[in-house]
């Protein structure tokens, strides 16, 4: 047979060389790297985005609060630590705050509200619902997202929202973390 069609023939019948694509090691490992990278980037970021969609729904709970407990104030000549009074629903489970009266308190998915009347009772007289201080503790992050009315400690909390710590940790590292600003002595909420 002739050396020319014997390597045809023989190259036909071999089978085709298969080539095994994938990715190396090194490649798997390098996608891994820049996951981590980003995760170790991103979480963080993630956490503040959750804490901050916490605060603002402290903010509006608690601002909702005042305006009810005014109303009451305004309707009924006196104020009240008893959330279930109020003209207003919020959905949650009613409690008892700090040895008060019973409904006192609200707790919802991630904070406990209630109304603290006993602050301005000690300045000796309350303008009804003007002088309540409101706040909502944060489940398990031991800071406060505080709000008071016009004439609460000479009107400096009205219409601003903030930041107060009843933990073993410093009130600026609860505070910061939960997305706060110190202005002065205080720190807020923006």
């Amino acid at each position: 047979m002739n050396k020319i069609y014997q390597k045809i023939i023989l190259d036909v019948a071999k089978p085709a060389r298969r080539t095994i694509s994938g990715f190396t090691l090194i490649e798997l490992l390098v996608v891994v790297l820049i996951i981590g990278i980003l995760a170790a980037v991103a979480l963080p970021q993630y956490t503040k985005a959750v804490e901050k969609s916490r605060v603002a729904e402290a903010k509006v709970i608690t601002r909702a609060l005042l305006n009810a407990e005014i109303a009451y104030g305004l309707a009924n000549g006196e104020t009240t630590e008893v959330l279930s009074d109020l003209d207003i629903t919020i959905p949650g489970e009613y409690g008892t705050w700090g040895g008060g009266k019973e409904n006192s308190s609200l707790t919802t998915q991630h904070f406990v509200y209630f109304l603290d009347e006993r602050i301005c009772a000690e300045d000796g007289g309350c303008a009804p619902g003007t002088d309540s201080l409101i706040c909502g503790q944060r489940i398990g992050a031991g800071y406060w997202v505080c709000t008071g009315g016009s004439n609460y400690d000479g009107g400096w909390a009205y219409n601003k929202f903030w930041c107060s710590s009843n933990s073993s940790y410093t009130e600026e590292e609860l505070c910061k973390k939960a997305g706060a600003v110190k202005e002065g002595d205080r720190w807020f909420f923006q």
